[in-house]
């Protein structure tokens, strides 16, 4: 065999289009996805502000505590353990603060990749042997 017949060629191109469709339907079903997901995390969010919230104010009222003592209590042991429980407090909410998101096309996207090379493969076979 020196050349694909008419059959093979015809073949090749619908699974080259079905792989196109393909990826379409998987870009369909991410963005899909994507809003479903966006919605839990924007549920997410609301609640970790929340407590980002709630924490920022233990905070503060330990700060008020702390600063209303005397400057030999925060230097001695019982001053010192407070600030490292508010440093603790404070980094709490700090990490509270970050704002979660996912975001399913970028981690999808080397498969993504992979079903338009394989449709991008089917297309460059020859339809024949160069002499």
């Amino acid at each position: 065999m020196k050349k694909l017949n008419k059959t093979q060629i015809e073949d090749i191109e619908a699974h080259r289009a079905k792989l196109e469709d393909a990826r379409r339907m998987v870009e369909e079903a991410i963005s899909k996805a994507q809003a479903i997901l966006d919605e839990a995390i924007a549920e997410v969010n609301e609640m970790r502000e929340d407590a980002a919230e709630t924490v920022r104010e233990i905070y503060g009222k330990a700060e008020d505590f702390f600063e209303d003592r005397s400057d030999n209590w925060k230097d001695s042991d019982a001053g010192s353990s407070y600030a490292d429980w508010m440093s603790a407090i404070d980094e709490a909410a700090n990490t509270l603060e970050e704002e979660l998101t996912i975001d399913i096309a970028g981690l999808a996207s080397d498969e993504l990749d992979a079903i338009e090379q394989w449709s991008g493969i089917l297309e460059e076979i020859p339809h024949a042997v160069e002499d």
